[in-house]
């Protein structure tokens, strides 16, 4: 998405399962909360599956974009905006793919991106997160 070129990394990326264990501390269930839910309507209403999730469900239908048969995830987590943006893209659709992402990702990706990056001790994460910030960027000036 964005023509932006993956991050490269210095060294070997962790273990497999010391990422599985940052991931779930991270993003899916820590002691005190979690410090970077994914989920985009969660910063926009303060709640999982509210008027935004509507929204952006209506919205990704209006698009024609449907979730893949193997995605279990709530709609607005993260990778399934950036993929449908991206899927936007790829079919020549550049003014959808920077309305959705405008609407969904761009307000809070900042702060988001700050907090995986304060909280993600192996850096692994951050740098991801780095990633989607300079292509979300690059899409939404």
């Amino acid at each position: 998405m964005g023509g932006q070129e993956p991050p490269r990394w210095p060294h070997a990326p962790p273990p497999f399962e010391a990422l599985r264990a940052d991931y779930v501390a991270l993003f899916v269930s820590r002691a005190g909360g979690v410090p970077a839910p994914p989920y985009a309507c969660l910063v926009h209403d303060g709640q999982l599956l509210g008027p935004c999730s509507r929204r952006l469900r209506a919205e990704l239908a209006s698009l024609g974009v449907r979730p893949a048969p193997h995605w279990h995830d709530l709609p607005d987590h993260i990778a399934a905006v950036a993929e449908a943006a991206d899927l936007l893209l790829e079919h020549g659709r550049t003014g959808a793919a920077r309305a959705l992402a405008g609407r969904y990702l761009v307000p809070w990706f900042d702060r988001y991106a700050d907090a995986v990056a304060q909280a993600d001790a192996r850096g692994f994460y951050a740098e991801l997160s780095r990633f989607l910030r300079a292509v979300l960027k690059g899409l939404v000036p």
